[in-house]
């Protein structure tokens, strides 16, 4: 068997990438370390030319899968010999806002992984909520009490993971604007004048309120809806 770095990327196996897959799961599930031995192998250069942003991959990517790494241990010989698989955790972060835009920080928030499964916290002052989650997770649920857990006032999502498309794509914009509340879920991806409409929303918003993070969504928005 020739070793990986000989191989040419015709003769490793790819992987397709589904609704929900980032590179850390993706990586995981072929057993390899890190997302980057994956992302920065040279089998996979044509896959950083389109997606220069690693952490937002596109249904259909075609990722290379190369041979993960073997590692050689010693142990010693009539005695249990314990090895510990370190499984990889990502960043669950997110903004909470109210109606009026007015950050919701320093309140009790309850994140649901599974039915048997909850984090629990504050958010920060920033009003993000900040945790590790197991990045195989597609789904999630949040829940955010913005006035305390005594008000009956709750706020709830149902979060999807890893399924935010790239940024400059039409997909991607779209996806954004919805979670910045400046569109409608339902309304058809072709429907230009409405999604022009958000966009001129959005650098209202940045005019009054700048923010450096959302100018190149305005500029992607101008180019896909153009």
């Amino acid at each position: 068997m020739k070793p990986d770095n000989m191989k040419s990327s015709n003769e490793m196996k790819t992987y397709t990438v589904q609704p929900g897959d980032c590179l850390i799961s993706i990586a995981h599930q072929h057993g390899l370390s890190s997302w980057q031995a994956l992302y920065e192998h040279q089998a996979n250069a044509s896959l950083r030319a389109k997606r220069p942003d690693p952490s937002r991959l596109m249904p259909g990517d075609v990722v290379v899968i190369p041979e993960p790494r073997q590692k050689t241990e010693g142990v010693v010989v009539d005695r249990n010999n314990a090895f510990v698989l370190r499984r990889p955790s990502v960043w669950f972060v997110v903004v909470i806002q109210n109606d009026d835009g007015s950050i919701v920080s320093n309140q009790p928030y309850e994140l649901t992984l599974a039915l048997d499964k909850k984090i629990t916290g504050m958010t920060n002052v920033q009003g993000e909520v900040k945790c590790l989650i197991d990045p195989v997770l597609a789904e999630v649920t949040l829940t955010v009490w913005p006035e305390g857990h005594l008000s009956q006032k709750k706020m709830c999502w149902r979060v999807q993971l890893g399924n935010l498309p790239p940024e400059d794509t039409s997909e991607g914009v779209l996806s954004e604007l919805n979670n910045l509340n400046l569109r409608s879920g339902g309304v058809a991806v072709d429907d230009r004048q409405f999604h022009q409409a958000s966009a001129r929303r959005l650098q209202k918003t940045l005019d009054n309120a700048p923010d450096d993070s959302l100018v190149g969504l305005i500029s992607h928005a101008e180019q896909v809806f153009a």
